[in-house]
């Protein structure tokens, strides 16, 4: 099990940080090599992961923080993989 960490410094007091881990994908569609990259839309903030050059089962392990002013009730998340022969998206919601 892992500790929870205290907020940071600064953190409102009905918000908090928000993090994501990006781990991996499999089987990335397309026919040749591929140079996938997950990019994450939440609160009008955009993060990208690094592409993982000529690979179809890419692994990033990049965490992204948000920080929020309150809890996340009613939003949604919008987590695209993309690569350079197709576009996949899934969209979360909290």
């Amino acid at each position: 099990m892992q500790a929870v960490q205290k907020a940071p410094e600064g953190t409102p007091a009905a918000g908090g940080m928000f993090v994501v881990i990006v781990h991996s994908a499999e089987d990335v569609e397309g026919k040749h090599h591929t140079n996938p990259y997950v990019h994450i839309y939440f609160k009008g903030e955009e993060r990208k992961t690094k592409h993982v050059k000529k690979n179809k089962d890419p692994k990033w392990n990049e965490e992204f923080s948000f920080m929020l002013e309150e809890p996340p009730i009613h939003e949604k998340m919008h987590v695209k993989v993309f690569s350079t022969s197709s576009r996949i998206v899934f969209v979360l919601r909290l």
